[in-house]
Parts: C-alpha cells; structure tokens; sequence
C-alpha cells in the first residue's frame, strides 16, 4: 500500500472509530435526584454517550416545575426544590395545561408545567 493510502486509511479508520464515543461534556453536572431512578454506571453512560439527555433531565428535575407559596402563610416553611423529587408528581402533569399540587408542607403548592412545553423545551435542548 502506497504511504499516501495508508495514511488517508489511517485517518478514516480514526474518524469512524472516534465517532462511537462521543466526549462528556465536562460543563454538565447531573441533578443529584437523576441517580434516585438511574446507577452510576447509567448517568455515566448518559455523560459519554448523550450528553443532551442529562440535560434534559437536569431541566425535567430544575425547570419544568415551580413552587408556588400561599400568599397568605407566613408562617410555611420554605421549600427547597433540590429536595423535591418530581418525578413522585409526574402523574398530575398534564398535557397542555399547568397543573397546580398540593404538597405535604402547609401552604405551598407546586406547579406543573405542561407536557406540550416539557417537549417544545426538549426540542431546544443539544
């Protein structure tokens, strides 16, 4: 073989090789609620190989919900959202409306965005 061909096989062979493993992206820090439903190995794997899923995931368990204090209840305690696993919500979320939850702490409720603007979020997120 030519060392001119070796050296464009070489380069191909490298290409498509590299292509199978994609690179964290080292800016991306998974929720920490994302390992209540997925291993180690799984949000690893998701770091390497779709990076955009722990994104959207991190949007999932950040974004796609609020609390909503009651406005007369100055006495409720303050919610801290990173303790709050909304996936234990998940089945109030409806399709294209927000959708307000009571939660066990007096006085707050929390808020659902829609699935139609989960997705339309999704779509954003690379």
């Amino acid at each position: 073989m030519r060392p001119d061909h070796l050296l464009l096989s070489l380069i191909c062979f490298l290409g498509l090789f590299s292509t199978g493993f994609a690179q964290a992206d080292p800016g991306i820090v998974p929720d920490s609620r994302i390992y209540n439903h997925y291993s180690p190995e799984q949000v690893s794997e998701m770091m390497a190989r779709q990076p955009a899923k722990i994104r959207k995931l991190n949007y999932y368990f950040q974004e796609s919900w609020y609390v909503e204090p009651e406005a007369n209840c100055n006495d409720c305690p303050e919610i801290d959202k990173s303790q709050v696993d909304i996936m234990e919500y998940d089945s109030y979320r409806q399709a294209t409306r927000e959708n307000r939850v009571k939660l066990t702490a007096p006085g707050h409720h929390i808020v659902l965005r829609p699935w139609s603007e989960v997705r339309a979020q999704y779509e954003l997120i690379k």
